[in-house]
């Protein structure tokens, strides 16, 4: 991590309506990351927290992550911070 015992990148995302899906506005957190040294002391939750908070301060309604299946610690997290599961993405490797 390059000396940063903590980082989290997170983006707003306005997805508009279609007449497929419905629109909403979101915080989205696409990184977070703890060192492995100071993890299980509530930084992932002070790191989301605090885009929470920034994302509550901008009135924005709605906060969400992407996690790969097999990141228990990240489920973990979200889950411990409030976050619950809304889509599932099914993938198959296909041959050429």
């Amino acid at each position: 991590m390059g000396g940063s015992r903590a980082i989290t990148y997170a983006q707003l995302r306005a997805v508009p309506e279609t007449p497929l899906t419905h629109g909403y506005c979101a915080l989205h957190i696409h990184h977070i990351c703890v060192d492995e040294a100071f993890r299980r002391q509530g930084i992932g939750r002070a790191l989301v927290g605090a885009v929470a908070e920034k994302g509550t301060e901008q009135g924005i309604a709605r906060l969400t992550a992407d996690v790969w299946d097999s990141n228990t610690q990240a489920k973990r997290l979200f889950t411990a911070c409030g976050l619950s599961p809304c889509r599932v993405r099914f993938d198959q490797a296909l041959q050429a």
